[in-house]
């Protein structure tokens, strides 16, 4: 698998994994109160524009030849990894009126052999 086909992986990944936490979230925000319910808020709206901004790092991805992909790729890993603070931080925000997992460790592009999308 080339590495343009591998980020395209963990960005697919990443995307699903947004889905189901703003998922999550929404069912969250029907029984809980009116504080909590802006933070929880703020955290889907956090992960809805982190969703948009992995669809267009996708998107680019998906575009882009091999050839010019070496010379992008340390580009789209360093915007990827922002992306991905941005969720950890989104849901950090979120763990703190939820009994929900950590958000996991690392970045999905830290590393060669771990997946953590």
């Amino acid at each position: 698998m080339t590495e343009q086909s591998e980020l395209a992986r963990k960005l697919k990944a990443h995307i699903d994994t947004l889905d189901g936490e703003i998922r999550r979230l929404d069912a969250k925000l029907k029984v809980v109160e009116a504080e909590t319910r802006q933070r929880i808020e703020r955290s889907i709206n956090d992960l809805w524009a982190q969703r948009g901004e992995a669809e267009s790092r996708l998107d680019e991805v998906k575009r882009t030849s091999e050839s010019a992909w070496s010379e992008l790729r340390t580009g789209f890993e360093r915007a990827f990894d922002e992306i991905y603070s941005g969720f950890k931080r989104a849901r950090e925000r979120a763990a703190q009126d939820d009994d929900g997992p950590p958000p996991p460790a690392g970045g999905p592009t830290s590393g060669t052999t771990t997946d953590r999308s």
